[in-house]
């Protein structure tokens, strides 16, 4: 698996087609304000790896739109375009920082990053400096 590819698993791990809205531009502040560290057991291609645990960076708006659209890619649904999850990500959650997301949503960006932290696959998500 490509390390690109590995931001569909971990979307696929915490939002579904049953997601609502908000939940998932969360995942899209989360994954664009944090980087991942992977356990060594995950294997990527074209990787260089020294051992450790893999660490994923944060990833462009754009990207995050990518990922989460990709969620929707075999249905109709206007969700399956990345154009509109990253213009309702600019328009709606245009957080840079963690400090910018506002108590309630970070409250839900909390629970996913909770739920990451849970899985077997993933060592840590950890703030972006």
């Amino acid at each position: 698996m490509w390390v690109n590819e590995y931001f569909n698993v971990l979307a696929g791990k915490v939002i579904s087609k049953d997601s609502d809205e908000l939940e998932v531009l969360m995942f899209m502040a989360l994954i664009h304000t944090h980087y991942f560290l992977i356990e060594p057991h995950i294997v990527f291609e074209n990787y260089e790896f020294d051992g450790n645990m893999h660490e994923l960076s944060a990833v462009t708006n754009h990207h995050a739109a990518k990922i989460v659209s990709n969620i929707w890619k075999d249905s109709n649904d206007k969700r399956k375009s990345d154009s509109y999850w990253f213009w309702l990500y600019k328009e709606k959650t245009p957080y840079e920082i963690v400090e910018e997301i506002p108590e309630q949503e970070l409250k839900i960006l909390e629970k996913l990053q909770i739920k990451l932290k849970n899985d077997k696959d993933i060592y840590d998500v950890v703030e972006e400096d």
